[in-house]
């Protein structure tokens, strides 16, 4: 097994966690960001965060 993990979400949440968030870019047109991850608009940048729980 590569990465830990039980679901998708635990296994987005342990790279992120080591690797860190990935680019923009990636977030931007990924099929799934939006399951995962919720958009800070109040920042003068795009920036991404984990959800909490799947």
């Amino acid at each position: 097994m590569l990465y830990p993990g039980a679901s998708e979400y635990d296994l987005i949440r342990f790279i992120i966690h080591t690797q860190g968030l990935p680019a923009e870019h990636m977030l931007s047109r990924g099929k799934k960001t939006e399951y995962y991850f919720n958009r800070d608009t109040d920042s003068s940048h795009s920036s991404w965060r984990l959800k909490v729980g799947p």
